[in-house]
């Protein structure tokens, strides 16, 4: 046998030894006899360095230490679930679907809603070539070399049917039983433990030496797919199953509905099992099986409108209110906090607890040192529910708002009956400009590495940074005098802050701050203007366009770019080097332009087809009325191109599609 094919089936029985001991759980050999078939791979591939391959199972530990995580794209966004927590509101989504698309015509994929970290996964050709987190859901962190360690996740997919390309997605999570072993041994080590399993997950798979990663029990689930070429899929249950032929672990409680009761009674039949799985999960997901249904109904700005994730009740715990403070925001608003005294739920030691606002305190009779119950869900901020008004001592305190800024000491607005209160010195309160600069450099804004809490602090205390453009002005000389800042470290974030200069327009417009503009809405901000120029000059009408941008949300905007104040910032932004781009950028778009999708494409799927309309702006509906201005019709067209007929809606044939996009790209 020659060296080559003895290397191949080396490598062969342990890829297939890793498949039965981490994804079926059935090894079928000795750990001791696994050890000899790696060791005599190692000593071959040693004796012959350059038959050394990518997917060979040697190559899961690097040995090496990276300097940090580098931002990593996806192909097509992972977007996250819209919520509900009751039986009503869960058979509201249910029923506007049926209504959509017709009842028993569709069926529910239903799965559980593991508590971990997303990830995507890129193969090429069968071979995994990197892997990301998923961050703010447009990019994320590189972290192939820590997920080639996980032996569940294969480097080379099993099977014949390979795609050219593929990025699938799922969750690493860390199991009950492993987080008590790593708890147990830090323990040991007089290192500090781990709050939850969650949190050991991310931390595990976020260090820089990824021989650590290798040491800690991580597991991985897959449940999706982003973009694929040369496979697709005609439903949620197939691409499963072909997951699981690749190699890939899939969750065995994964099944499908038929009917509204088969999923009640799914939700409630997983709950009953939750408290035997060893691994944590907070409420199951509902998806649409058939694929092209999915696409019929499409996106949100930030989630699909086919899927949703049906949370259990937040779990509970009481605790005492030992205080009842106040800080101010970085649009100037007041609000109280509840200091607690610290208490364990929802997987997090619990020690503070918006209150909202007065009216809030009021309504809930809430006073310091009473025993109160507080709630918290998953990333849910925690909340105060009630007080316990049978164990409320008799010195139980009313709060007493403020008469100045807890901040700056600066005059207060009092609005709404004296409920709500506003800092009326703005950029002169330090308290509502460390709002705004840790808003600025935030993950899903300007995203500067290394810039926390505390740092952000400290530079407004030294007055180096009194806005967030100061920060563009920082040298290392200025940041290592700060306290526990040394030359490195310095040097790190001085780098970290020149990387940022490069944004996308929609982290630019989420960075500026502007009320109840969020990420989503600066998104799809960018997608439908493409140039911050644009979003500048529009007024309420145009804007209010724009899907989920209603009239508070227009109003603010044009208010906010009318402000010679605000203006002024984004000019000096750009004289410190600051730019922004899109990726969508085109010389005609579809602003305001209605279309309805439907039949067949041979170079789109539906809902490709969809992203790409929305992206240019583009709103795109499901039904045919006198307001469509064209409808896109592929082959097996039915009952919309009638009626687009009858009413005359222009119509674009498939033939025509690419001379038709050609226009607006």
């Amino acid at each position: 046998m020659g060296v080559e094919s003895e290397l191949y089936q080396l490598r062969e029985q342990i890829r297939d030894h890793d498949y039965r001991y981490y994804v079926l759980d059935e090894p079928i050999i000795a750990d001791s006899d696994y050890d000899k078939l790696m060791q005599a791979l190692l000593i071959l591939e040693a004796k012959h360095p350059e038959l050394v391959t990518r997917d060979s199972p040697s190559q899961r530990v690097s040995g090496m230490v990276q300097e940090g995580f580098q931002p990593m794209s996806h192909g097509r966004p992972m977007l996250s679930l819209d919520n509900c927590f009751d039986k009503d509101s869960f058979q509201t989504f249910y029923q506007r679907i049926d209504e959509k698309l017709g009842s028993g015509t569709w069926t529910l994929a239903a799965e559980p809603k593991l508590d971990g970290l997303a990830v995507n996964l890129t193969y090429e050709k069968g071979q995994l070539v990197s892997a990301a987190t998923r961050g703010d859901g447009q990019s994320g962190e590189d972290i192939s070399t820590n997920v080639r360690t996980m032996r569940v996740i294969p480097l080379k997919l099993r099977s014949q049917v390979i795609p050219e390309y593929i990025e699938i997605r799922g969750e690493v999570i860390m199991t009950l039983s492993a987080f008590n072993v790593l708890n147990a041994r830090c323990l040991d080590q007089g290192q500090k433990t781990f709050v939850n399993p969650r949190n050991a997950a991310a931390g595990s798979l976020r260090q820089l030496d990824a021989n650590i990663t290798a040491e800690r029990s991580l597991h991985f689930f897959a449940y999706g797919v982003g973009v694929a070429k040369g496979i697709s899929f005609v439903t949620h249950a197939q691409m499963l199953e072909q997951l699981a032929q690749w190699g890939l672990p899939v969750n065995q409680l994964s099944t499908l509905c038929k009917n509204l009761n088969e999923a009640e009674s799914y939700y409630q039949d997983l709950a009953s099992k939750r408290p035997s799985l060893d691994y944590g999960i907070d409420g199951a997901v509902f998806k649409i099986n058939e694929v092209d249904k999915q696409a019929k109904l499409g996106y949100t700005g930030r989630a699909p409108r086919y899927a949703i994730a049906y949370k259990y009740p937040a779990e509970e715990a009481q605790t005492l209110l030992e205080n009842i403070s106040f800080q101010v925001g970085r649009s100037g608003a007041i609000t109280p906090v509840a200091k607690l005294k610290s208490v364990f739920v929802g997987g997090a030691n619990v020690q503070h607890a918006s209150l909202h606002n007065l009216h809030e305190v009021h309504r809930k009779d809430v006073r310091v040192g009473d025993t109160v119950l507080v709630r918290r869900a998953g990333d849910v901020i925690p909340e105060v529910i009630r007080p316990i008004l049978s164990l409320r001592p008799p010195h139980a305190e009313h709060v007493k708002p403020p008469t100045h800024c807890p901040s700056c000491q600066g005059k207060i607005a009092i609005k709404d009956d004296g409920m709500h209160m506003l800092c009326l010195r703005g950029d002169a309160c330090s308290g509502q400009m460390l709002g705004q600069i840790k808003h600025f450099v935030s993950r899903k804004a300007m995203n500067i590495d290394g810039l926390g809490d505390k740092i952000v602090q400290m530079l407004l205390a030294e007055s180096l940074v009194r806005r967030p453009v100061d920060l563009y002005y920082l040298n290392e000389n200025s940041v290592a005098t700060l306290p526990r800042m040394g030359e490195l470290s310095a040097a790190n974030l001085i780098q970290a802050i020149e990387q940022s200069k490069a944004v996308s327009l929609g982290r630019f417009i989420y960075a500026l701050g502007i009320p109840e503009v969020g990420w989503a809405t600066a998104n799809q901000l960018a997608n439908y203007f493409g140039d911050l120029q644009a979003i500048m000059e529009a007024d309420t009408a145009i804007l209010e366009r724009i899907n989920d941008v209603g009239e508070v949300v227009a109003a603010n905007i044009v208010s906010y770019f009318a402000d010679d104040l605000y203006k002024d910032h984004i000019v000096a932004l750009q004289q410190a080097g600051v730019t922004w781009h899109h990726e969508h950028m085109h010389d005609r778009s579809m602003l305001g332009m209605r279309i309805v999708i439907t039949g067949k494409f041979a170079n789109f799927s539906r809902e490709e087809l969809t992203e790409h309309c929305e992206v240019l702006g583009a709103k795109v509906s499901c039904s045919v009325s006198k307001k469509t201005d064209v409808l896109l019709c592929g082959e097996d067209a039915g009952s919309k191109l009638t009626k687009a007929q009858k009413i005359g809606v222009q119509i674009i044939s498939q033939e025509n599609l690419d001379s038709f996009l050609s226009q607006y790209r």
